[in-house]
């Protein structure tokens, strides 16, 4: 009786033994697994400066950010934002553009983020508003360009303005009529109207 129990008792220990071993190599393959995948398909996006000359650098760069502008550096020596067409930094793209002022004292040339891509072109433009040495706080602005047009989208007139400058896709016109889509929701709205091009 006594050497049946403890049998029982190495079995069960043997049984739970295996048990921890294959949850362990199960869940190591998983991670494993996950970690080749992301590395595979979600390589690091290389940093690099476009200029004027169509020449691409990505070695020995910098690109910092400033107070509404940027600085670029190539081997530490200073490259003139004149002559930068457009860039990438940490994943984001900007690109060069002459734009319509949204403040008195903005300028008319500017980096702007490139938010969507396609057959229409999404662009963010920010800028920090300045009391003295304080900082009070950032602004957004969003241009939409489509065949080489930059239009600075007012979300007053917003309804208005997409109608205008995207007339083919009428089920997209009644979803912003509708409130489905916003002003908040502009990176949908060119998202949706560049799947989903229909008359």
């Amino acid at each position: 009786m006594i050497l049946n129990e403890k049998r029982e008792k190495i079995t069960l220990g043997m049984i739970m033994r295996k048990k921890i071993t294959y949850l362990l190599l199960f869940y190591s393959g998983i991670f494993f697994s996950q970690k080749t995948t992301s590395n595979n398909y979600f390589p690091k996006m290389e940093d690099y400066i476009v200029t004027k000359n169509l020449d691409t650098l990505t070695e020995n760069i910098k690109i910092k950010k400033g107070l509404n502008n940027f600085k670029f550096y190539k081997q530490d020596k200073k490259i003139s934002k004149r002559e930068v067409i457009s860039f990438r930094k940490n994943g984001e793209e900007y690109k060069y553009k002459k734009k319509r002022k949204v403040t008195f004292g903005d300028k008319k040339y500017a980096f702007l983020k490139l938010i969507q891509k396609g057959e229409v072109n999404l662009f963010e433009y920010k800028i920090t508003g300045v009391y003295g040495t304080y900082s009070e706080g950032n602004s957004f602005f969003y241009y939409i360009e489509r065949n080489g047009k930059l239009n600075l989208i007012v979300p007053e007139r917003f309804y208005i303005m997409i109608k205008r400058i995207l007339p083919e896709n009428k089920k997209l016109h009644k979803m912003i009529k509708d409130k489905e889509l916003r002003y908040e929701n502009i990176s949908s709205v060119v998202k949706y109207f560049n799947k989903n091009n229909e008359i």
